[in-house]
């Protein structure tokens, strides 16, 4: 009896070890099946690279942390998906798709709006840059450490061809400089290639030309134009013999000296229920250096308003360029406009919102910006 029932359990025993076996090889075999299509995956992926890095005519890629870390996939995108977007015939055109638009950027702090330029350079580490608008960067950076703090809301930054990504050891190469990303986000990185969107030369020297055909239109208008200045420093500006351009836009010339005194306010006491959009075009002649401090708007009743858009254009009125510096600090005054293609323009506030062109900004303080011009179509 006893010698039946251990041939029993031994069958049992045996029975569950040729189970456990066949259940080994299945398993086995699968992972054999899983290996190869890897492989053939991994081949695709390689092929498929290649075919794109022969593609001459693909202007834009963008690079991720995938599983493969080299991956780039080409795109199409127009400008309109990237940034936003612009009036061709407008006087900043692609600069209004900008909170910043300039050669060079140099920032003291974290620099949360979106903004193109040529170059960046970084005095700190922690400084953080993008916002969920996308940013251009075309050639070059430099930041201390050698290390770039992206923001958490960041969309994404659009590089050009000097730059490249990896996304292995999250570093940004650039030329010879290899620089450490903080807060990397997958998808951020995007490349033009060719340098296409945005050719810088052209474009400033389009906003050089906008500037000068808005300090001459604005000073055939000065006759029609009553400035008083008080001895606060506040100005007053009477437009009512002024036209209206588009049904909207006013046109005012003003000499430096009369721009407000810091703290002060600019009054559109008469002409200006109509005009959403304000052009004052400043007259820099025999400058180097300006300011715009704490300025405010108001109506013809002396209340501070923010419902204009008002673009400040700096030339001189001998048909010259200002290459001068310019200083800006602005209370929460609406969406403005800075003009300047050709002069250093330092903003120490953070509240300015909208758009600053200029050849190079100095930005002393957090900008926040979210919004930016909505520009003004040439007349």
């Amino acid at each position: 009896m006893k010698t039946n029932k251990k041939i029993i359990l031994i069958s049992i025993a045996f029975v569950v070890f040729i189970f456990l076996l066949a259940l080994n090889l299945l398993n086995y075999k699968k992972h054999l099946n899983s290996f190869g299509d890897n492989v053939s995956t991994q081949k695709k992926q390689k092929n498929n690279q290649t075919n794109i890095d022969e593609q001459s005519g693909s202007s834009f890629s963008s690079a991720s942390s995938s599983s493969d870390k080299t991956s780039v996939t080409t795109s199409t995108d127009r400008w309109d998906n990237l940034f936003r977007s612009f009036n061709s015939k407008g006087i900043l055109g692609k600069a209004a798709s900008f909170n910043i638009f300039a050669n060079q950027i140099e920032t003291f702090n974290s620099l949360e709006g979106s903004f193109a330029a040529e170059k960046l350079t970084i005095s700190q580490s922690w400084e953080k840059i993008g916002n969920d608008y996308t940013s251009y960067l075309q050639s070059q950076i430099s930041a201390q450490d050698n290390k770039l703090t992206l923001s958490k809301s960041i969309k994404k930054i659009v590089f050009g061809n000097d730059f490249k990504l990896n996304s292995q050891s999250l570093n940004l190469i650039n030329q010879s400089k290899t620089i450490g990303l903080l807060n990397y986000k997958d998808n951020f990185f995007y490349q033009d290639k060719n340098n296409s969107l945005i050719n810088f030369a052209n474009e400033f020297k389009r906003l050089n030309n906008n500037s000068a055909e808005i300090a001459d239109y604005s000073m055939s208008l000065k006759n029609k134009l009553s400035v008083t200045k008080s001895e606060s420093g506040e100005v007053s500006i009477d437009a009512s013999k002024v036209p209206l351009i588009y049904k909207d836009v006013k046109y005012i010339y003003l000499q430096a000296n009369q721009l407000p005194g810091a703290g002060k306010k600019i009054i559109f006491s008469k002409g200006f229920s109509s005009a959403k959009k304000i052009i004052i075009s400043v007259d820099t002649s025999h400058l180097k250096q300006l300011s715009l401090n704490w300025i405010n708007f108001a109506d013809d009743k002396g209340n501070v308003i923010s419902n204009k858009n008002i673009l400040f254009s700096f030339y001189n009125s001998n048909k010259s360029v200002f290459s001068g510096a310019i200083n800006v600090r602005f209370h929460n005054s609406g969406i403005n406009a800075i003009l300047a293609p050709s002069a250093t323009v330092t903003s120490f506030y953070s509240s300015f919102q909208g758009t600053i062109v200029a050849n190079k900004v100095i930005s002393e303080n957090d900008t926040k910006q979210e919004s930016s011009f909505p520009d003004i179509e040439k007349r």
